[in-house]
């Protein structure tokens, strides 16, 4: 594949957010830079969210055609994303975590699918040790909760075959049209991290986009590599919130009422005796902003009428 400028039509950059992440960054900045037609390290990007473990001294000292941009605080994955997305002046732009392996041959490949019109492609998530399915495609259930497809399933029972429609790509390893993807407001700033990425690939559908997922891109994921370090409430709290925020922000305004008081009511029983979880969505679920209508059909977002 013939190397691919920085800027201009064709151009691509590689964004890895990253937040005290250093002992992630090794293994996923040389597989980046080992990427099939990557123009040259000035294309890969470490967006540092105010890391204290010398992650950016680190990827400086070692890398030193790699672009660092340091945010200085955690924003977050969507908002930190988003502001690197705003910075590069890329075609497309591929979001990879940090605690990802890209294989060599999976840009070439994601590449391929976009050049059809398609806003968004993801690829395949497989273990670190390549033997199980990290994310095979991705949906929602009602409630809002992502879905990823093959989850634990070994990666032997599920031939890579080809691109094919999904609701949303995985945020761990996305390549987007960038126009696009700032056409539509990016990720969500007010996700923080979790459900960013469902939400953003439904509203691509709903504006009239397509998503879809490549089996052939192979990237290998630690999977919570980063986030797992924090606390189960913390997740929790995150889960439930953004899953209601995606809920209110896409539902058709007719079909709304109904299945938002459902998800409330099925957030309570998940909860439990939690009631730290329950009061912070509440309260969080009515700061919700409006969004666009629109409703779900066999798991894929379509347009309202």
């Amino acid at each position: 594949m013939p190397a691919q400028p920085t800027t201009g039509p064709g151009s691509i950059a590689v964004v890895i957010l990253n937040h005290n992440g250093r002992q992630h960054l090794d293994p996923c900045l040389r597989a980046a830079l080992a990427l099939d037609g990557l123009p040259g390290p000035a294309a890969v990007v470490v967006a540092d969210n105010g890391s204290d473990d010398g992650s950016v001294e680190h990827v400086r000292a070692a890398y030193p055609g790699v672009r660092v941009l340091p945010w200085g605080d955690n924003l977050g994955f969507a908002a930190g994303n988003d502001r690197a997305a705003e910075i590069v002046e890329a075609e497309h732009v591929l979001f990879l975590n940090n605690d990802t392996r890209i294989t060599s041959d999976a840009l070439r490949h994601l590449r391929k699918a976009v050049q059809d019109g398609t806003a968004c492609a993801g690829a395949r998530l497989v273990s670190w040790d390549g033997r199980r399915l990290d994310f095979d495609g991705g949906g929602a259930s009602f409630t809002g909760h992502g879905h990823a497809a093959g989850h634990g399933q070994p990666v032997r029972s599920a031939p890579a075959g080809e691109p094919r429609d999904t609701l949303f790509a995985s945020g761990a390893a996305m390549l987007v049209e960038r126009a696009v993807f700032l056409q539509v407001g990016g990720f969500d700033a007010g996700y923080f991290a979790y459900y960013e990425d469902v939400d953003f690939g439904w509203r691509l559908w709903l504006a009239g986009h397509r998503v879809v997922h490549v089996p052939a891109a192979v990237v290998h994921h630690r999977h919570h590599g980063t986030s797992g370090r924090w606390p189960a409430g913390v997740r929790a709290r995150l889960f439930e919130r953004n899953a209601l925020a995606t809920v209110a922000k896409n539902y058709a305004p007719e079909h709304l009422p109904r299945l938002l008081a459902a998800a409330l009511a099925l957030a309570a029983v998940r909860a439990g005796a939690s009631r730290g979880v329950i009061d912070a969505a509440a309260q969080d679920q009515a700061g919700l902003r409006p969004g666009v209508g629109g409703g779900i059909d066999g798991g894929r977002a379509v347009r309202g009428a």
